[in-house]
């Protein structure tokens, strides 16, 4: 790879510096039964996650999104939303689980390195190939491998949430329920992620 983890924790800790500037009217304090439940689980995730270099952080943001993500270094932010699709805390340990492996992973750091990739070949294009092989590259290399990104994190997210005493068995039961309700549902090849139903039938 061409990104070392130092700079790509760098770049985790500036990206949650400016979430944490344009949600600050929206943080739930520490006080809040959301935040305190996200810390809980987070806590024990990090505990199993064998990665002792990151500065853990977890903190919740009011807002109908139903989202989650952990950047590099281990700050991890929730949407309220995701609470109104989960059932119960084990949900919560498969969703966390899964964006912390992204960041164990080391996933972004691959998507910057095959972005730079990417961009020094383009310096060597006539300005008319340029377009074309943008679209090549993002239906060739940057869908699969988002996908494979993807598939990856459930693995290691499931082995995480069941290290941290955790039902995995929330997880694909998860993904069924997503699948009821078609949340994140878009056309399979040009999605970065799987379908729910697909993950959930690899989690089984």
């Amino acid at each position: 790879m061409l990104v070392s983890p130092e700079t790509e924790r760098r770049l985790g800790e500036e990206t949650f510096r400016q979430v944490l500037a344009q949600h600050r009217n929206d943080i739930l304090p520490a006080s809040d039964p959301k935040s305190r439940m996200v810390k809980r689980v987070g806590q024990r995730i990090a505990r199993v996650s064998g990665q002792n270099d990151f500065k853990w952080e977890f903190v919740v943001i009011d807002s109908p999104e139903a989202n989650a993500f952990c950047v590099p270094g281990g700050k991890v932010c929730v949407f309220t939303g995701l609470f109104k699709t989960l059932r119960h805390e084990d949900g919560l340990a498969s969703v966390m689980g899964h964006e912390i492996a992204h960041a164990l992973a080391r996933h972004s750091a691959e998507q910057m390195s095959l972005s730079a990739l990417l961009m020094l070949g383009l310096l060597f294009l006539p300005p008319e190939s340029i377009q074309i092989v943008r679209v090549a590259f993002s239906l060739g290399v940057d869908l699969p491998y988002s996908r494979k990104y993807e598939l990856e994190a459930d693995a290691i997210g499931l082995e995480l949430m069941a290290k941290a005493c955790y039902d995995p068995r929330a997880s694909p039961q998860m993904f069924a329920d997503w699948d009821k309700k078609k949340l994140g549902q878009s056309l399979k090849y040009f999605s970065t992620h799987p379908p729910n139903s697909e993950r959930s039938t690899i989690l089984q």
